[in-house]
Parts: structure tokens; sequence; C-alpha cells
């Protein structure tokens, strides 16, 4: 309880001690002495969900296919406008290059 003194040491000579405390004693020591206020606690028993989850994920998959769809029809459409604002700068076929050689 009173701690254990420890050399302190410094280019090869002591110089003092410190008191090291054994923590892991104190707590078994109050557990006995206090177990109401550091005892084991009990394991809290939480409600029971009001909603079955894994009924409520299945129901949400069409709605995610459906925005997922969406989605995809909106990002689409962006693409469609985007191409549309160039109407100059089609793609056109790679020209051949001349080599030096050839």
């Amino acid at each position: 309880m009173n701690g254990t003194e420890k050399p302190v040491w410094r280019n090869g000579r002591k110089v003092g001690s410190v008191r090291q405390f054994d923590n892991r004693l104190l707590q078994f020591l109050l557990r006995a002495h206090r177990p109401e206020v550091y005892g084991d606690k009990k394991q809290s028993t939480l409600p029971p969900l009001s909603f079955d989850l894994a009924q409520r994920l299945a129901s949400s998959a069409p709605r995610l296919e459906a925005h997922r769809a969406e989605r995809a029809a909106w990002e689409a459409a962006e693409r469609r406008a985007e191409e549309a604002k160039k109407p100059g700068q089609e793609k056109q076929p790679r020209r051949e290059r001349k080599n030096a050689n050839g």
C-alpha cells in the first residue's frame, strides 16, 4: 500500500529514489472494501428494439434500387448535356502520323 522505493541512477551514480505504487493492488483493495462503488458493474439490460431491423433493411431494398436508377438517369442526362455544349469538339478520327523514316 505504501509503494516500493526504486533507485534513480544518473551517470552510474545513485542520485535518489522514487516511490512506485501498485495501482492494481489499489484496485483490488477498493473493490474489496467498497464493492457498491468499485465492484463489478452489472450488464445493462437495454430494452429490445421497437422494430425488426432485418425487416426494415429488406423493405428499403426497392427504394435503394429506385434511387440508383434515378441517379444513373440523371448522370446520363448530365453527360448528354455536357456533350451538347461542345458541338465543334466531337471526337474526330486520329490522323496517321508520318514517321521521319517513312
